[in-house]
C-alpha cells in the first residue's frame, strides 16, 4: 500500500456539522471555512478546493476512528505491478 501525498478528511464536529481537512505529508494545509449539514455538501465544497473523488476500482478506503472525529477517510493506491 502506498499512501497518497494528499489526504482529505471528512468529519463531523461536536455539534454534528460536517467539515473537511486537507493533509500533505501528515500536516494540515487546508481546512473548510464553512460547516455543512450533510457529508455530500461538504464533499462538494472540497471539490471546489481541489478534492478529486477517487474511482472505487482504483483505491480502497481504510476508515479510522478517533475522538472527536466521527468519520474519516484515508485513501491508499493499490500496489503497482510491473
Amino acid at each position: 500500500m502506498i499512501p497518497l501525498l494528499n489526504r482529505w478528511q471528512f468529519y463531523k464536529d461536536r455539534p454534528g456539522m460536517w467539515q473537511w481537512r486537507k493533509f500533505e505529508s501528515d500536516k494540515v494545509v487546508a481546512v473548510s471555512y464553512d460547516i455543512f449539514n450533510s457529508r455530500p455538501a461538504c464533499v462538494n465544497d472540497a471539490k471546489t478546493r481541489g478534492y478529486i473523488v477517487p474511482d472505487p476500482k482504483d483505491v480502497f478506503n481504510k476508515p479510522i476512528a478517533r475522538r472527536p472525529v466521527i468519520a474519516t477517510q484515508i485513501i491508499y493506491l493499490k500496489p503497482c505491478r510491473v
